[in-house]
């Protein structure tokens, strides 16, 4: 329910492709289609919970590509903060939440201490409308467990004056996106500006100057193409704009 706990093996019933993926749910040989040989067989990797002050199980042995989906039924609308409770022995996880299709962040994972040691991943001030609701967990990279979904009521409030720097970045859209993304840029000055595409590795794959870019909001645009106009591959990149002032940066899923 909305607000409350979902734990994450309490995904929809039903068949690969519809309520879930694993690269691994078909039988492998020794008769178990879930490496944990936990809770339920239909795919998903699961296993007790090593923390015995937790949920009695968690999602395990997560893979790229792999996703899971949640029907919502007793909603209560308003704003919410998502928690997403996973933990890692090391960095480097990444996942994305999408509520009824729409994106609403890209997380990495950091070590958490242990397989077992559990921390909330927060998206913050999630409006979620009246009705079913329907959200997606979605691994990019692959190195860590999920033990429950945590949807928290946020108290409305009148938030401080927010005071605006030399340039902001709005969100990417589509987020992850195939083939291009979209991003909105504000000026308040005018400046000369750039965009840069960096892979995971710290290579700059992509570069354009901009030229200089009046006081206004501008819309700016990446086809997921290297220096050379050819097509890179699936994964994660950063965007980065700069001016002769500061850079700011923002994450990029491409699934092809």
């Amino acid at each position: 329910s909305i607000p409350g706990i979902i734990p994450a093996v309490e995904y929809d019933i039903g068949a690969w492709g519809l309520s879930y993926t694993d690269s691994d749910y078909y039988n492998n040989g020794d008769g178990n289609y879930n490496d944990g040989w936990s809770f339920r067989n239909d795919g998903v990797d699961i296993e007790a919970n090593g923390d015995s002050d937790g949920l009695p199980y968690n999602i395990g042995w997560t893979d790229a590509g792999e996703w899971l989906k949640f029907t919502i039924q007793d909603v209560t609308p308003g704003t919410y903060d998502l928690k997403i409770r996973v933990a890692a022995p090391s960095s480097g996880g990444i996942f994305f939440a999408q509520l009824n299709g729409a994106n609403l962040g890209v997380i990495d994972v950091p070590s958490t201490g242990g397989w077992y040691e559990w921390q909330n991943m927060v998206i913050p001030n999630v409006e979620v409308s009246s009705g079913e609701q329907f959200l997606k967990i979605q691994i990019v990279q692959a190195g860590f467990n999920i033990e429950r979904i945590i949807f928290e009521s946020v108290n409305n409030s009148i938030d401080d004056p927010v005071i605006l720097d030399q340039f902001m970045l709005g969100e990417p859209y589509p987020n992850p996106f195939n083939p291009s993304v979209m991003m909105d840029l504000t000026n308040h000055e005018p400046s000369k500006y750039t965009i840069s595409i960096i892979n995971l590795k710290g290579e700059k794959i992509y570069h354009k100057s901009l030229g200089v870019l009046e006081p206004g909001k501008h819309s700016l645009n990446w086809d997921g193409v290297n220096f050379n106009g050819k097509s890179v591959t699936s994964g994660v990149y950063l965007m980065i704009i700069s001016d002769r002032k500061m850079s700011l940066r923002k994450k990029l899923v491409l699934l092809r």
